[in-house]
């Protein structure tokens, strides 16, 4: 029902009789437009509004004063062309709430089972808040899809804190095909609460389509989308699917069932079932929607516990901000409801709606588009949905047969939820180590991009428990020696092993206070390997697919080896480091006491430029090839290969033939690699006297075999910083 209230009463009056007509038990009202008019000549605006609304109509006029200032506008409701009108006026005399209560109850008329359902209302949902840009690239998108003659209203939820800028763009933005609504919070509430309380659906023919604003809609995606919403809801459709969730335009990658991978269902083009949501433009069913944001406003949503054992969204919600995740709610909702999303399946690697990944929540780089849009008819078809769909579970194999919802007897609210249980600091993952094609490191890349928005760039160590006690003794060496700077809070530690993410996470440092960013990235190695041995290379190929993939996320990586001492801050000096006039796509230092002339493979700044990421793409491919080229036995790990598998000259070749790529060196007599501890073959120092006159900033304990002689050789230099128990850092080393 419209309503159209004309009156010389407050807002908040009219606001109280729209509340009456929602709550009221006998009513099931679908829209309400109220429109206040406080004198006769905006009359016109108010009926407007009715005319405007369709469906069955109530046109309702309120004038406080003792004589109404104009006649019974039944001719004007009347003019509105709906299926069912009425007209009323109350005075200040009038038993308003009763009488309106009656009003609508004779509009609506007897209720029935065999009464035609009510018309279906849909609505886009537009999430934003200030990027500007996306915002207009998805309004345009929006703008020019085909809604053949439908009403679709718009409305664009502007979370608190939004720019001017979008603002502007949301009161501009030109919409011909129903009502625009702009909805401004006052506080900025996060990205999941936006999606909580975008859509809150009063009939279960409403429908609506939640799009945040980096996505882009094709210009079909509107019908195909009520073609499948047509096809499986009574009792139009051609079957009923009692396990809907919700139907999604994304294209479907990720399956997220350890050990996660990216890979697309083959569905021989036809819809589909599958248990992910995808949230690239979801629109949810509304009788499920309805109940779940029940349950979400019966809980503290950043409280309780949703994980889902097993999947990959879980390490995600545990490791993002609780505000910033709302997928993994409903992913535990549909898990225990055992509810499906609809997924089309479109030939060409097209898609109805595409990800921009533009840096906010959950991007840090300048956004590009995930898949290109459907654009011709031939591309969506409208005609192919199978009565009996197949389903897939969260590993992306067949389901055998439908699962039944849970039954709705319960109220969502009066649900038990688990209590919450303390997780990882960050997760972990576990992939066999022969798999190379197959790992991604999604969970470690979205812990990276993290650090990556807080600071600008992450500072990456990768050890396993061999390297615990070099590891330990780096955290402490930057505490000492850079109290100024919180490097710490930088870096991230990504371990391959049980036994290290348990001893680096629970190392104190000197206070008892040190909380440190430690990733598990399961990874099989021997505790201690030496270069020139297979494994060694293995886990180098591990850390060049590692960086090669956070590159791509447009992550900045510091990549360090705790092997080194910081003897100062070494942050003024790599991260403002030009290569002449240009900016450096790859800041290092020299492995040997010649300035420019063969770069250290574990100091290095690595910005994510095209550049950058050309030359260790094509180091992958040269280690992986060399690694593969052994055969995979305990004795071949072991076995010594010489410099047949090393990165570090892989990479110093790449460099020297890559062209347009620009490298800046940090100074020689700063940043020094192992030579300095050494003497030459004639007794002659290579310390100070050979590298220069000061004192080194960073000095790497290379150019020495074995974690122990590397200890023996720090020790002995008074570069030693952790205690014999390695428990806590050294006071005064």
């Amino acid at each position: 029902f419209a309503v159209a209230s004309a009156a010389v009463i407050p807002e908040e009056c009219l606001a109280d009789d729209i509340a009456l007509l929602q709550t009221d038990s006998k009513i099931n009202s679908d829209v309400f437009v109220h429109q206040s008019a406080t004198t006769q000549g905006e009359e016109s605006e108010a009926v407007e509004k009715v005319r405007q609304a369709g469906g069955c109509l109530m046109c309702m006029l309120n004038y406080t004063g003792p004589e109404p200032v104009a006649p019974v506008p039944t001719g004007l409701c009347g003019a509105a062309g709906a299926e069912c009108t009425t007209a009323a006026v109350f005075t200040e005399t009038s038993d308003e709430d009763q009488a309106m209560l009656q009003l609508v109850q004779e509009a609506k008329g007897p209720a029935s089972p065999e009464k035609t359902p009510a018309r279906t209302r849909f609505t886009l949902h537009v999430l934003a808040w200030n990027r500007e840009s996306s915002l207009q690239r998805l309004l345009t998108s929006l703008e020019h899809a085909h809604y053949d003659g439908d009403r679709v209203d718009l409305a664009i939820h502007l979370d608190g804190g939004f720019s001017d800028g979008a603002l502007r763009i949301a009161e501009q933005q030109a919409w011909a095909f129903g009502e625009k609504r702009i909805m401004k919070a006052s506080q900025n509430g996060g990205l999941a609460r936006s999606w909580f309380t975008a859509w809150q659906p009063t009939s279960d023919a409403d429908r609506a389509l939640i799009l945040e604003d980096d996505v882009e809609v094709s210009p079909l995606f509107y019908r195909w989308l009520k073609a499948a919403w047509h096809a499986y809801s009574p009792p139009s459709g051609i079957s009923e699917v009692p396990d809907l969730g919700g139907i999604s335009l994304q294209r479907q990658t990720l399956v997220p069932q350890g050990p996660h991978k990216r890979m697309v269902i083959e569905n021989g083009f036809e819809p589909y079932l599958y248990k992910l949501v995808g949230s690239i433009g979801y629109s949810p069913h509304p009788a499920r929607w309805r109940e779940f944001t029940a349950w979400v406003n019966s809980v503290d949503f950043e409280k309780v516990d949703v994980s889902v054992p097993g999947l990959v969204t879980t390490s995600w919600w545990h490791w993002f901000k609780r505000r910033s995740m709302w997928t993994q709610h409903w992913i535990w909702w549909c898990n225990k409801d055992k509810l499906f999303t609809l997924y089309a399946s479109l030939r060409g690697k097209k898609t109805l709606a595409a990800h921009w990944r533009e840096k906010g929540e959950h991007h840090t780089n300048v956004g590009t588009r995930d898949f290109l849009l459907a654009t011709e008819t031939s591309e969506v078809p409208l005609g192919n949905f199978p009565a009996v769909l197949n389903r897939y579970g969260w590993d992306a194999k067949p389901v055998p047969s439908a699962e039944t919802p849970s039954p709705a007897g319960v109220p969502p609210a009066q649900r038990p939820s688990e209590p919450m249980v303390p997780a990882p600091a960050i997760p972990s993952r576990t992939v066999p180590q022969t798999e190379y094609e197959k790992r991604d490191y999604v969970g470690l890349r979205e812990a990276a991009r993290k650090l990556q928005v807080k600071h600008g760039f992450v500072v990456l160590q990768l050890l396993n428990r061999g390297y615990v006690t070099m590891t330990k003794n780096w955290v402490c060496n930057v505490l000492q020696k850079l109290p100024a700077n919180n490097i710490l809070a930088k870096t991230l530690f990504v371990t391959t092993d049980a036994e290290s993410f348990e001893a680096m996470r629970s190392f104190s440092g000197r206070d008892g206070a040190l909380a440190l960013h430690v990733y598990k990235e399961e990874w099989a190695s021997a505790k201690n390997l030496n270069y020139g041995q297979v494994a060694y290379y293995q886990m180098m190929l591990f850390r060049t697919r590692m960086l090669v993939r956070l590159l791509q996320d447009g992550v900045t990586v510091w990549l360090t080896e705790a092997d080194a001492v910081w003897l100062g801050d070494p942050e003024p000096y790599v991260v403002t480091q030009t290569a002449g006039q240009e900016a450096a796509d790859i800041v290092t230092m020299s492995d040997r006491n010649q300035p420019g002339k063969f770069l250290n493979g574990g100091f290095q700044f690595l910005r994510p430029t095209a550049k950058t990421l050309e030359v260790w793409q094509s180091v992958e491919k040269r280690l992986e090839k060399a690694v593969r080229s052994w055969k995979a036995t305990e004795d071949t790990r072991a076995r010594g290969v010489g410099n047949a598998g090393s990165e570090q000259l892989m990479l110093n070749e790449q460099i020297s033939k890559t062209p347009g790529l620009h490298v800046a060196w940090v100074d020689p007599e700063l940043f020094v690699s192992g030579l300095w501890y050494k003497t030459d073959v004639h007794g002659k120092s290579r310390g100070p006297a050979g590298f220069g006159k000061r004192m080194p900033l960073v000095i790497l304990n290379n150019w020495i075999v074995g974690n122990g002689a590397k200890i023996a050789r720090a020790k002995a230099n008074h570069h030693w910083y952790l205690t014999d128990d390695e428990r806590t850092c050294a006071a005064g080393a």
